[in-house]
């Protein structure tokens, strides 16, 4: 079953979708209009507070037709000592991208009322063992130590 957000209130923030455990939940999330077509459906943003690596949005390139997106968190470890090195392998970054993609877009096609805040926990703890494995990494000092890895 596709999924297909309807975007209700994009200032607040609302939207209402079809998915395979109701015929019309309504979420609150993150709706972007005239985005940059690009990046639809995988931007990096930094005005994530949770702490998370990434959060489902929706993101259109106009005013309608918003598609499932995902914004990464500019702050996270994973994004500054592993995304950032990744850069200048354009496989590497288009598998992580398709992967949080895959993820948040399985996330909405099951969510409900009881399984938002199990995503949410799944999110939380992903991100944080993720911090944890990377405790001993270094932030990369620039793009002339990304470039010599």
């Amino acid at each position: 079953m596709t999924v297909a957000p309807v975007v209700t209130d994009p200032s607040a923030g609302v939207a209402t979708l079809t998915n395979t455990t109701n015929a019309a939940i309504k979420i609150k999330i993150d709706v972007q209009s005239d985005v940059n077509p690009a990046s639809v459906f995988v931007t990096a943003a930094d005005d994530i507070t949770s702490g998370n690596l990434w959060e489902t949005s929706l993101r259109s390139p106009g005013k309608e037709g918003h598609q499932w997106g995902v914004k990464l968190n500019t702050h996270h470890d994973f994004y500054q000592k592993i995304y950032q090195r990744a850069k200048g392998n354009g496989y590497a970054v288009n598998g992580i991208d398709y992967l949080l993609w895959a993820f948040a877009t399985a996330e909405m096609h099951h969510t409900d009322d009881r399984l938002t805040a199990i995503f949410d926990d799944m999110r939380d703890e992903i991100s944080s063992n993720l911090r944890k494995l990377l405790r001993d990494l270094d932030i990369p000092a620039g793009l002339d130590e990304i470039e010599q890895e």
